[in-house]
């Protein structure tokens, strides 16, 4: 019997500075990984919950993702953004089945 491998996903952070005082830029690196077997999706949100502009204040420096990294500001577009991930998962696990 082969072993059955589980996906655990790994994820460590750092900020640029132990203490920020409003106005001032920092950054924060992620490292988001699977270890063990392969999953099927990988997500990292970050969210700045009291943030109300996102232009000229959050910029995403770097990434090695496949696909391109997005912003939002609105619960409708994360709303809309997850109905739209689902769709495409369950397009996905439909085709696998045919």
């Amino acid at each position: 019997m082969t072993e059955q491998l589980i996906p655990q996903p790994i994820f460590e952070s750092a900020l640029s500075k132990t203490e920020i005082i409003l106005g001032d830029s920092f950054r924060l690196n992620t490292v988001s990984e699977n270890t063990g077997d392969y999953a099927d999706i990988h997500i990292v949100s970050i969210a700045f919950p009291d943030l109300i502009e996102i232009d000229d204040v959050v910029k995403i420096a770097t990434y090695d993702f496949t696909l391109s990294p997005s912003t939002f500001l609105l619960a409708k577009k994360l709303v809309q953004t997850i109905v739209g991930v689902l769709k495409l998962l369950l397009h996905n696990i439909l085709l696998l089945k045919l």
